[in-house]
């Protein structure tokens, strides 16, 4: 069963809306946000915080791009790309899964 995420800043609602839905499924509390859909979330006095860092360092690691140091490359200004030019990619699911998970 999917987990589904309960939130508002009226605690008494959502108080009672959980003992509602429980009356009617079953449920368990899985307790405070700290992880969703590769996003972290924080809470404190100035509010919710949430931020991708792990997400993306998930996924550098997967692509072995971790640690890796920047690289400038000279780009000529106006070049034109063209899907007609180039050499084709051997197996293409791999870059499609790492496009996908930007």
């Amino acid at each position: 069963m999917d987990d589904i995420l309960v939130t508002s800043n009226d605690q008494r609602f959502i108080t009672s809306l959980i003992s509602n839905l429980q009356l009617e499924f079953a449920m368990k509390d899985l307790g405070q946000l700290t992880y969703f859909l590769g996003i972290e979330a924080t809470c404190n006095s100035s509010g919710l915080h949430l931020r991708q860092t792990r997400y993306i360092i998930d996924l550098l690691n997967h692509v072995r791009l971790l640690g890796i140091r920047p690289y400038r490359a000279p780009c000529v200004s106006g070049s034109k790309l063209s899907k007609f030019n180039g050499e084709l990619l051997p197996d293409p699911s791999k870059y499609r899964q790492i496009v996908g998970a930007l």
